[in-house]
């Protein structure tokens, strides 16, 4: 607010004249005696901008400011914000002439520098120094697989299906679609349902899909009695016994499982066939399990088409082994796949870079049922157990139990910048949009706002857009990775670019009545 009254005594002999109605100021007027002189030029830049970086020492002593109007634009906007007694024409042209201004404002700034897509991103502050001990998962941590396991997975388990659950063998006809899902999204039970939750448990809007076609908020108000908020314990897991309402489909075999559910939904759907979506589910997890053998030895066979060799990786494990730092590997998959992927991968003498070896550890109950399950020891030459009590973990034995990129684009840049500042410029003109014309050029900027959120959305995936974001919030996936791990990263090779006495921390953000910051 503007203290009340005349504040007099500015250089030059220029004089504030404002006026105070109703607690919203209804004029402003800039009296100077040289309207040609240096001042004005000053008060242009500094005064308008609201940033009164170099204004008149008398003006800061008497004059309070504290507008909630955004200092990137002069002239219009903030004579819209302080004016509120306009007619409909000369108001409409002033709401478009704000409009062209932040859009030249938008363009006028720099873009971004880029995301490295190699980095290491820190959730939480970690210093290195402090670890001595690496524990490494196989699948998709030491081996990382090409996308064409996602086809063998889902060719697997849909062959099961139709030979041991008796689906129709039309299902056959609906192939593996690699974009039409995104890892971490949520599948409820008993609506047979597929969405994307934010982190406060929020559906992002047009995330919701039955099969492969999108459902309408309104069925979704309906469905869910009001509110596309879904409570935390039918998120969480069953709770006393009750029934699981909903799972979270994030691990490697999420994307061909989304695809199956998907598909077999759509078929049953447009042929009238009934069906329960909790059995339909449950067919789809069985199916998907039962298939690891098969995958297992598709995988040993074929180990060069399913797997991508990164020399960096052994470097890496040398380089932490050669720091005296302890080294182990704590997986689920047997000994048998594992050994074949990683002596491709490693060589053939890869049990020699870590300290402690453990297959099929049953995880995550390796880590709630401690004590519970003993160790085995396994040979690998006889591929059977020993009967030796497991008293302490011996080194050399063997224990049993595209995002970034997309940022990095112009076009998403200039996207997602534009529909940050247009975003704002409604925030702050909203209220001065009272009349019809002028509500009618509000519309049209909301409208051209959801167009820019389908767009960015887009960018990622058109039904389900980014795995880490939604339109305001990080994801329910995101979530759960800032819980669990201080960094993460898109390959473990990315360790080789920091020494091993880095400490990473994390980027300080916004919150909402903190700073608004534009351009982050």
């Amino acid at each position: 607010m503007f203290t009340p009254g005349m504040v007099k005594g500015l250089k030059g002999g220029a004089s504030l004249g404002m006026t105070m109605k109703r607690r919203r100021p209804t004029s402003l007027s800039l009296v100077l005696d040289d309207p040609t002189g240096p001042l004005l030029t000053s008060l242009q830049r500094n005064f308008s901008s609201l940033r009164m970086r170099k204004a008149p020492t008398s003006l800061m002593e008497n004059l309070s400011l504290a507008i909630g109007v955004s200092r990137m634009l002069q002239g219009p906007w903030k004579e819209l914000c302080l004016c509120q007694k306009r007619s409909s024409s000369s108001h409409s042209e002033k709401l478009w002439r704000a409009y062209e201004d932040a859009k030249k404002h938008c363009k006028s700034k720099k873009l971004p520098p880029d995301v490295d897509p190699n980095g290491v991103f820190a959730c939480n502050e970690l210093d290195l120094r402090n670890i001595d001990v690496y524990g490494f998962d196989y699948d998709y941590t030491l081996a990382q697989y090409k996308s064409k396991m996602d086809y063998v997975i889902y060719s697997l388990a849909r062959e099961v299906l139709i030979t041991d659950n008796k689906y129709p063998a039309a299902v056959l006809d609906a192939e593996f679609s690699p974009d039409f899902a995104i890892r971490g999204l949520h599948y409820d039970i008993v609506h047979g349902l597929l969405f994307k939750l934010d982190q406060f448990h929020q559906i992002q809007q047009g995330t919701a899909y039955r099969g492969c076609h999108r459902i309408e908020e309104k069925e979704l108000l309906e469905l869910y009695q009001g509110s596309t908020c879904i409570p935390a314990e039918s998120i969480e897991g069953p709770q006393l016994g009750q029934p699981h309402r909903m799972v979270q489909l994030a691990d490697l075999f999420a994307l061909p499982a989304m695809s199956l559910l998907s598909n077999i939904t759509t078929h049953f759907l447009s042929n009238n066939i009934e069906f329960q979506p909790g059995v339909l589910f449950s067919d789809v997890e069985k199916a998907v399990r039962s298939i690891h053998p098969v995958m297992h030895n598709e995988v040993k066979q074929n180990v060069e088409e399913y797997l991508d060799k990164s020399p960096e990786l052994r470097q890496y494990l040398e380089r932490l082994a050669a720091a005296n730092k302890k080294l182990f590997l704590l997986t689920n998959s047997p000994h048998p796949f594992v050994d074949r992927g990683l002596s491709y991968l490693l060589g053939d003498d890869w049990t020699d870079l870590f300290d402690v070896i453990i297959c099929g550890a049953s995880k995550p109950k390796f880590f709630s049922e401690r004590g519970m399950r003993p160790f085995r020891i396994y040979d690998p030459k006889m591929d059977r157990f020993k009967w030796d009590v497991v008293k302490s973990l011996q080194k050399g034995v063997i224990y049993v139990e595209r995002e970034i990129e997309i940022q990095n684009t112009q076009e998403y840049k200039e996207t997602v910048n534009w529909l940050q500042v247009l975003t704002h410029l409604i925030d702050d003109l909203q209220d001065s949009c009272k009349d019809s014309e002028s509500s009618q050029i509000r519309q049209q900027w909301e409208q051209e706002i959801d167009q820019l959120r389908i767009k960015a959305k887009a960018f990622f995936n058109p039904r389900f857009g980014s795995v880490f974001r939604t339109h305001h919030n990080p994801t329910y996936f995101s979530q759960r990775i800032f819980q669990v791990a201080d960094i993460y990263t898109s390959n473990l090779v990315n360790f080789l670019k920091p020494d091993l006495d880095h400490t990473f921390y994390p980027r300080r953000g916004a919150l909402p009545h903190e700073y608004r910051y534009m351009f982050i």
